[in-house]
């Protein structure tokens, strides 16, 4: 017996559920979504190398390529082929191979 999206957020709109009951739900989603972000950080740390040029997958930056020149345990650091300063610190999701 499984529940609708609709059906769990109607629910939690109509006060059905006491403050202790809501963090508990809050603290389940937040759970997911944490895990859920740091598979595809781990993911993506496993394919990139510094050194490598890569797009980031973002409205700004949409269409230019970069070179990485740090990962951090979730952030990259990139910057625009051929500067030597300036960048930009992305979350490491948003960057791919070029």
């Amino acid at each position: 017996n499984q529940m609708k999206v609709s059906q769990v957020l109607q629910a939690i709109n109509e006060g059905q559920f006491s403050d202790a009951e809501l963090r508990q739900i809050n603290n389940v989603l937040v759970a997911r979504l944490k895990a859920a972000r740091s598979v595809k950080a781990a993911v993506a740390k496993a394919s990139l190398e510094v050194g490598m040029t890569v797009k980031v997958n973002h409205p700004q930056l949409a269409g230019r390529t970069f070179e990485l020149v740090e990962m951090r345990r979730t952030k990259a650091s990139v910057r625009p082929k051929g500067d030597m300063f300036g960048g930009y610190n992305v979350p490491l999701s948003l960057v791919e191979q070029a």
